[in-house]
């Protein structure tokens, strides 16, 4: 008798609670370079002020910050209310949310195959990718960011199968979240506005009124956030103010690296990254910023984090208009380390071996969509995937920044599994 595919995804969650719960704990202490049961990147810091009543800053004593979006801090101060400061909640949450965007590829993967086998296999792509399967393990954004973007396809997919004005309207308010969690899909509709015309048959002047509409749920969910900071700095910040620094630290990675060999010694990104931070510090100290902290610098006023992150960014701007061919390597192993980049040589390699088979399978899957004239259905994704990667290679990029195209790359691979099916039926 044929097994019901659903016991499998089953299985996979059992297999996600298992390996996040007890046994990346287990081995922790013997592979401290990943950052198994951490909280990366202050966000907790962010969500126990919230809990506490202290206002939206890293510490109590520090200014009110747009150092972060506050999509993620916010989810995790509703969870410390509750809990307290508990990693294991966070983990808990990541669970869920990876849960929830396996739900999500599911119904993804249903407008471009009618097999039940393929709708329920494709999300095991994602819940048993070990990257997925780390990310669940720290407090982090990554996971309830694939959710978002998985959801947003999702509402953008819908709204060019009705063509509903409103329909594109909800996809900007789910855009809107994904932002507020992490900066990068703010520029999508205008994305979609100049390439979806190139490959869909409904126009410019549809494209631009769905574009448009986008734009106008995107804005309505951002404003709280930029009305907020606005009386906050008296500055226009619609993001986060630590673009400077990030790109400060990209710099410092492939200025190491070398050109077309990105993954040997130079390209260590947790050295460039600490030199960058620690001549950040001392570029602070010099010009008089009253700041504190190590890896991430945190103010004490609110005007100097942003002009300091804004004279971080003008100097690399600066860096890059004296040397052109600097940018081109930056683009170059920015391109390589979104994919593959950790913070040692052998992470870097070990990431090589995760995800080289899941882009290979999502090339394929795709190329097997377009030749069964599924081409309109793929291209979205596509285009989702170039623009991520685009927005993030002239800044800073690491592995774990792809993590949420983990879902999409797992969609367009299950035009292979869906060959396969055929074939062997």
């Amino acid at each position: 008798m044929r097994k019901d595919p659903r016991t499998l995804l089953v299985a996979a969650i059992v297999f996600n609670i298992i390996v996040v719960f007890v046994l990346l704990p287990a081995v922790k202490d013997l592979y401290p370079y990943i950052n198994i049961d951490t909280f990366p990147d202050h966000y907790e810091k962010l969500a126990m002020n919230l809990a506490e009543g202290n206002g939206y800053r890293f510490y109590a004593e520090t200014s009110a910050t747009m150092g972060r979006t506050p999509g993620y801090p916010l989810i995790l101060a509703l969870v410390f209310l509750l809990t307290g400061k508990s990693l294991f909640a966070a983990k808990l949450i990541n669970l869920l949310f990876a849960v929830a965007t396996a739900y999500m590829i599911r119904i993804l993967v249903r407008g471009f195959s009618h097999s039940k086998l393929v709708m329920y296999l494709t999300p095991l792509f994602f819940l048993l990718h070990p990257a997925t399967l780390l990310a669940e393990t720290r407090g982090g954004p990554e996971i309830v960011l694939a959710f978002s973007i998985t959801l947003s396809l999702n509402l953008l997919y819908h709204a060019i199968r009705t063509g509903r004005g409103r329909d594109h309207f909800l996809t900007g308010l789910a855009l809107g979240v994904s932002t507020l969690i992490k900066s990068t899909t703010l520029l999508f509709p205008f994305a979609w506005l100049v390439f979806s015309p190139l490959f869909r048959k409904a126009g410019l002047k549809r494209a631009c009124r769905g574009a448009l509409l986008m734009i106008l749920g995107l804005s309505a969910v951002l404003s709280p956030w930029i009305i907020r900071n606005a009386r906050v700095s008296g500055k226009f910040v619609p993001t986060m103010t630590v673009v400077g620094m990030s790109a400060s630290q990209g710099l410092a990675i492939c200025k190491n690296a070398v050109l077309l060999k990105p993954w040997t010694e130079g390209n260590y990104t947790g050295r460039g990254m600490n030199e960058a931070a620690y001549a950040g510090l001392q570029e602070a100290a010099k010009l008089g910023y009253k700041c504190k902290g190590r890896y991430f610098i945190f103010f004490y006023s609110t005007h100097d984090e942003i002009e300091f992150n804004a004279h971080l960014l003008d100097q690399v701007i600066d860096e890059y208009k004296r040397s052109p061919l600097l940018l081109l390597k930056c683009l170059w192993v920015n391109l390589f380390n979104f994919w593959f980049a950790g913070v040692t040589i052998l992470a870097t390699l070990i990431n090589m071996l995760i995800q080289t088979p899941l882009m290979v399978f999502a090339a394929i899957g795709a190329v097997r969509y377009i030749k069964s004239a599924r081409s309109e259905l793929v291209m979205p994704l596509v285009l989702f995937i170039g623009y991520y990667v685009a927005v993030h290679i002239p800044i800073l990029a690491i592995a774990r920044h792809s993590l949420p195209l983990i879902p999409i790359l797992a969609v367009l691979a299950s035009g292979l599994l869906e060959h396969f099916q055929s074939k062997f039926s």
